[in-house]
């Protein structure tokens, strides 16, 4: 079989795909911002919700089983409010109309139908049924919060996956193009033709879509089990490779990445090698567009990562324990974390040249999103002139 770097044939797939990051919209609207959620079964989500959906009840777990959502929840049990934001005044999930969710994954499907692959933001997207939950949940919140407006996050998860493998990035050499399940990039070329798919049937997965377009504005990782037999240095190297080579074939240089590590068990390898990302001592390119979360030595909201099994809905340390808390406290993290690297929305790192008697005064800036309606020009506090842009 010939070997080509796999990706889809890019030219085709990027010529078709246009100006990805950033889509034509209406006027005066902002565009949808959309996170890619990279990993495999941690990233899919194990997190037990305890009670899910349209009836469906898992007999293993119920509100009163420690760790799952429920549980969490309740007032009792979080005396200080800090997930009061999940709850409606009568005491259902939060459903998000601000944050959209579409999970392209085929277990899922197959064992639930009924429930979308695609909708508002709210607990239960899961890998094979409404139950459970992932990171989305926490980040999706802490998103749709930080940007006030249309937020969209595309999980492209499978469990049981591997950087080296079906992740793996084309840079880190050449492999027949991947067919399938299994095969070495297929999750690599499944991540682009997901993002190809979605922004191409916007209205389709989401009727509320106005025509505002879009923008990629970050992507977020969680993975590490599958190569925990790898060298650090092998993991670093594949790391470095997936996080250039999506942002060149997603067309969006310097996207902010955000890892959280494979904090559990004893993946010390691994570990380093993903809080090497952040090192400058490794990766100076790196310095401030891509940010670790260490969910070994950090705690949220004073809790641990990892939370103990006596603690949790299952001993099951692979999954952090289905542990619920575990994976909204890592999302709302990478949320954290995400938010600290997007580019300022006002204007920053201004500069100024002319403005002598005879010369107009030109102020220019490098960052910042948002257009001001108007500008005023201030010399100790005092204004001398106002103008609207242009």
């Amino acid at each position: 079989m010939k070997n080509i770097v796999p990706l889809i044939r890019r030219s085709l797939l990027l010529a078709v795909m246009g100006a990805l990051p950033v889509s034509a919209q209406q006027p005066g609207a902002s565009p949808v911002k959309i996170y890619l959620m990279l990993g495999q079964s941690n990233m899919e989500g194990q997190g037990e919700v305890a009670v899910g959906y349209n009836g469906a009840v898992n007999p293993d777990y119920t509100a009163s089983t420690p760790g799952t959502l429920e549980f969490i929840t309740d007032d009792a049990n979080d005396p200080a409010g800090n997930y009061d934001f999940l709850l409606d005044g009568s005491g259902d999930w939060v459903i998000r109309d601000d944050v959209w969710v579409h999970f392209d994954n085929t277990r899922r499907i197959l064992n639930d139908p009924t429930f979308p692959i695609n909708g508002d933001l709210q607990p239960g997207f899961g890998p094979v049924s409404p139950d459970t939950i992932g990171p989305e949940l926490g980040f999706g919140h802490k998103m749709g919060d930080f940007h006030g407006e249309q937020v969209l996050l595309v999980k492209i998860a499978r469990g049981g996956r591997s950087i080296f493998g079906d992740f793996r990035p084309p840079s880190a050499g050449p492999y027949p193009e991947p067919q399938a399940l299994g095969d070495d990039g297929y999750l690599y070329n499944k991540t682009l033709t997901t993002v190809e798919d979605v922004t191409r049937n916007f209205t389709t997965y989401f009727p509320s879509y106005n025509g505002q377009g879009y923008e990629i504005a970050g992507i977020c990782w969680h993975q590490g089990w599958n190569d925990k037999d790898r060298t650090s240095l092998e993991y670093r190297t594949n790391m470095a490779h997936l996080i250039r080579d999506l942002r060149r074939d997603l067309a969006v240089p310097d996207c902010p990445f955000v890892i959280a590590t494979s904090g559990m068990s004893d993946y010390k390898g691994i570990e380093l090698a993903q809080l090497s990302m952040e090192d400058p001592a490794f990766y100076p390119e790196f310095v401030g567009n891509v940010s670790v979360v260490d969910t070994r030595n950090e705690t949220y909201l004073g809790y641990a990562y990892e939370q103990d099994p006596a603690d949790s809905p299952r001993s099951e340390g692979f999954h952090w324990n289905r542990n619920a808390r575990t994976y909204l406290h890592m999302g709302m993290a990478m949320g954290d974390a995400m938010a600290a690297l997007a580019p300022p929305r006002c204007p920053s790192r201004l500069g100024a040249t002319g403005g002598s008697a005879s010369s107009d005064l030109t102020l220019n800036w490098q960052n910042g999103s948002e257009t001001p309606t108007s500008v005023r020009i201030l010399r100790d506090g005092v204004e001398i002139a106002a103008a609207a842009p242009v």
